[in-house]
Parts: C-alpha cells; structure tokens; sequence
C-alpha cells in the first residue's frame, strides 16, 4: 500500500475523458433619466455557467495491493453557476467651475451554485463489487448596498468617500453583515495660486487616505452549519462480503466573522521640467484582522 505505482501504467492503464460546456454571459444598460438628466441608471446582469461530465476507465492489470482487483469505473458530473446583478444609480453637478460633485448609489447580488456527482465501482473476482458514491451541491450569495460621493472645489481640494454594506450566507445570521467606509483626501497644490506660475513644478498633488474592505474568499460554505461527509472506500464498515460507507459530522466554527483589511496610505504625485520627470511616492500601513 506504501509503494508508488508505476508510472507507467497510470499512464497506459487508464482512460480518463471528459467533456466541458461553459457558457459567460453578460449584459449592460444605461439609461438617463429624462426628468433628471443628471441621473444615469445602470443595469448589469450576468450569467456563468458550466457543465461537465467524464469518466475513468482502469484496467484489471493496474498493479495493486489486492490480488483480488479486477479493473475500475469512475463516473462524475459536475455543473457550477454564477449569477450577478448590479443596479446603481450615478449623479453628476453639471456645474463643476467651483464646486464638483457626484455621487453613486448601489444594490449588488451574486449567487454562486455548484451541484458534483461521483460514482467510483471497484470490481473484484470474487468479492462484490465496491461501490463508492458522492454527492455535493451548495449555494452562497453575496449581497451589498454601496455608495459613493466625490467632491472637489476649485479642483483644488478633493475628498471621495465610500461605503459598503456586504453580507454573505457563508457566515452565521448574527454575524453576516459587515460595513467597510473608507474615506481620502487630496490637495492639488500645484493649482494653488502660489504654484501657478511655477516653471519647475507642473502638477503636485497630495493624498491621505483610510479604507476598509471584507473578505470571506477561500471560506466555505455554510462552516457554522453541522454538515455530513461520506467515508473513503478505504474506510469502509463490512458486513460479511459487503462493505458500507459511513457518515461521520464535520467540526463547526459557529464564531466565523468577516475578515476585515484596514489601510492607512499617504502618497504624493509630482509632474516636473515641462512633463519631462513624473512619478509618486506612497506609504502606507495595512492591518488584517480576524484572518480566515
């Protein structure tokens, strides 16, 4: 059982096949309000889906540790689906030679499912046959409310603000809302009065900004939730010739929160000598918490 097998007949002593259809699709519409020209509503939809299925043939010459094996038959399907929705609203100030405003309001909901199916059959020559079936299929959704607000006057002094209301069904009810604000400021020096005439400096800005932002990526799903798993062929429980799988619980985490990244950043942008010298100069600070 400790032996690798030979590399040479997992390569001739199987045929593993299989077959893949995926479908992305994605539509956009923008629309301006006629009693609000300022308004814009925009609609995005999208839809990702895949199907597969395949098998794997072994042969009864697959060297094993039982003399017993008489060959093998996997058969698996498989088919995952994501589907997004985002509908925001944009305003703009027509009126930006002092005062520049727009703002950017949100609702987003995507849904992701997945459904696999496996049957492995091991075949002996005196033995019944061992039969190793899996099923899984989950959903979670990620749900949020956004928005956004940009403000500059003179385009001298600028400040962005936003927000995010996000909530994901990977999480427990008490703790599957997270808010994430963040906020930035920034001085265009270079349009101040006293840099106008500058032959050295072209453009000079600074920036301070702080933000925070969720994740539950590489969570899965429904970790707070008692769940089942199946038995390896190799841990089945025999009963005289027949072997059955059993089920034994999953540990749960009924404490699984949002992870949460805050950043600190201070940076400067600077064109000099008629655009011929440009860059940026950033520092910044970032903190996770609650790691997943």
């Amino acid at each position: 059982n400790l032996a690798p097998t030979n590399p040479l007949a997992l390569l001739n002593l199987q045929d593993n096949s299989s077959n893949v259809k995926r479908l992305i699709s994605n539509a956009k519409l923008d629309y301006k309000l006629h009693f609000l020209p300022a308004v814009v509503a925009t609609l995005n939809v999208g839809y990702d889906v895949s199907d597969s299925e395949g098998s794997n043939v072994v042969s009864d010459l697959m060297p094993t540790s039982s003399p017993e094996f008489n060959g093998a038959l996997n058969e698996y399907t498989g088919k995952n689906t994501n589907k997004l929705l985002d509908f925001y609203l944009n305003y703009t100030n027509e009126n930006q030679d002092t005062h520049a405003l727009s703002t950017m309001a949100g609702y987003s909901y995507q849904k992701f499912s997945y459904e696999n199916n496996s049957v492995n059959t091991e075949y002996y020559k005196t033995l019944d046959p061992l039969v190793e079936q899996n099923d899984g299929s989950s959903n979670s959704v990620l749900m949020s409310f956004f928005g956004r607000a940009n403000y500059s006057y003179k385009d001298k002094y600028l400040l962005t603000a936003t927000v995010r209301a996000d909530a994901s069904s990977k999480l427990n009810p008490d703790d599957r809302w997270g808010i994430f604000p963040s906020v930035a400021l920034g001085w265009n020096i270079s349009n101040e009065n006293f840099m106008i005439n500058s032959k050295v400096i072209n453009n000079l800005k600074l920036r301070l900004g702080y933000g925070q932002v969720g994740n539950v990526n590489g969570l899965g799903d429904y970790k707070f939730l008692t769940r089942y798993t199946g038995s390896t062929s190799t841990a089945y429980y025999q009963f005289g010739n027949s072997f059955y799988q059993t089920y034994r619980p999953e540990p749960i985490n009924p404490d699984l929160r949002w992870e949460v990244g805050q950043t600190l950043n201070v940076g400067m942008d600077y064109t000099m000598f008629n655009s011929k010298l440009t860059g940026s100069v950033n520092v910044y600070k970032k903190t996770t918490k609650d790691l997943i």
